[in-house]
């Protein structure tokens, strides 16, 4: 069983919903992962924390520890409130 990683995961169901919304079938020829993988993937990713953001920007952030940056933003230390 292949193993990938939440930056693929996160790319891929990306390209699933909008603005791209690409089929299932066109994101699983692209990338050779089986189309029932990718629907789980999404299931999970829209049933995730509402706190994340999977539409088209996503598929370029980076993930930070558990924090995903867009690379066009600098990372930038909490302060204490």
């Amino acid at each position: 069983m292949a193993r990938y990683s939440q930056a693929f995961k996160a790319k891929a169901v990306a390209r699933l919903l909008p603005p791209e919304s690409a089929t299932l079938d066109e994101v699983s020829r692209g990338l050779g992962v089986r189309t029932d993988t990718l629907s789980r993937w999404r299931s999970e990713a829209l049933s995730d924390s509402q706190d994340r953001l999977w539409t088209g920007p996503a598929r370029n952030w980076e993930p930070v520890g558990e924090v995903w940056l867009n690379p066009d933003q600098e990372a930038t230390p909490l302060e204490a409130a």
